[in-house]
């Protein structure tokens, strides 16, 4: 009976952790997973429910707890029962590492978890999320390119690799778009940023809300080129023209 009960609780919070945006059932999912590992549950369970508690915990900003959640559900299981939860367990854990300063730790999170989800996991099944976890890692290396020597060199061979790995995932090439496209960085090519954000928008679901980002992107940065290709008034152009 105590471990029916359990199972309910575990089925509850899973189901409001899919259904809430924005942690709007945080409080109830917290109440349910509480209720559902203290009544007891079987090791792959609590773990990818402990995994949940861990994203909870992140919107909270509460990053050791963070951690501490995803180091037990690693214990409990290794592969967490499948490569969506794997790879929403090891961002969570690269993200706490990195709130706390911590950054050689959260790259060395990611790319180790990136080697670990290509053994655990059929590496042709899962090109998408491999993609993912190096475009976090690419996140990492632009978004702390002050502490980490040859940042955008590491972000670009990331994205590049990710782009082998899965041709057809839409948001490496929105953050190749922003590699590109960022006047801040030596790689600033608007150009090059454009083709990006167009091949972006060609990849992306059309009710996918990243598609404004890009097209907003690819506005400016067009403004950005006319006004670089625009000849200078200078000689017969200035003359004629004034």
């Amino acid at each position: 009976m105590a471990e029916s009960k359990a199972d309910e609780h575990w089925t509850e919070a899973l189901s409001l952790a899919y259904a809430g945006e924005g942690g709007e059932f945080d409080d109830k999912i917290l109440a349910h997973i509480n209720s559902a590992i203290g009544l007891g549950l079987p090791p792959t369970k609590e773990a990818g429910i402990r995994v949940i508690r861990a994203d909870v915990f992140a919107r909270r900003k509460l990053w050791s707890e963070v951690e501490a959640e995803i180091r037990r559900a690693l214990e409990l299981d290794k592969s967490l029962s499948n490569s969506m939860l794997y790879v929403m367990a090891h961002k969570l854990l690269a993200s706490s590492y990195e709130k706390r300063g911590q950054i050689s730790r959260a790259v060395k999170t990611l790319e180790d978890a990136i080697a670990g989800l290509q053994t655990l996991y059929d590496p042709n099944e899962e090109a998408v999320s491999i993609a993912s976890m190096l475009c976090e890692l690419a996140v990492i290396y632009m978004s702390n390119r002050q502490q980490i020597s040859s940042a955008e060199d590491q972000c670009l061979a990331n994205l590049e690799h990710a782009t082998r790995v899965a041709p057809d995932y839409p948001q490496t090439y929105a953050f190749l778009g922003v590699l590109f496209g960022s006047k801040e960085l030596r790689s600033y090519d608007p150009k090059k940023a454009i083709g990006y954000y167009e091949r972006h928008l060609t990849l992306c679901p059309p009710d996918d809300p990243a598609r404004r980002i890009s097209q907003e992107h690819i506005i400016l940065l067009r403004k950005e080129v006319t006004t670089k290709e625009q000849p200078k008034r200078g000689g017969f152009i200035k003359k004629l023209f004034g």
